[in-house]
């Protein structure tokens, strides 16, 4: 029997299931500006599921970044490398 060979698959690849319409649509808003979860307080930036978000967390296509605002700190979305390359893979990103 032949050793097992580790493969070259990102872990993402590995573990990556299908995105759901809502997440697919969530994780290219947050690619194209600021948001915020839509239970805080700001209301200048788009509202997001936060569902939605909680799901693209899990996943590692998006952070979480706290920034400091007019009201105080929020939790902004931020997309990670993984997140701009599934953007790319759909042609939502140059």
């Amino acid at each position: 029997m032949r050793p097992r060979v580790p493969s070259n698959r990102s872990p993402l690849a590995k573990e990556m299931t299908v995105l759901s319409p809502h997440e697919l649509a969530t994780l290219m808003l947050i690619g194209n500006g600021p948001h915020t979860r839509d239970d805080t307080a700001a209301t200048h930036a788009r509202e997001i599921d936060p569902v939605d978000l909680d799901a693209l967390i899990a996943q590692r296509l998006v952070v979480l970044e706290s920034i400091q605002d007019d009201s105080g700190r929020i939790a902004c979305p931020q997309i990670t490398a993984h997140g701009m390359s599934m953007l790319k893979a759909v042609g939502r990103l140059n």
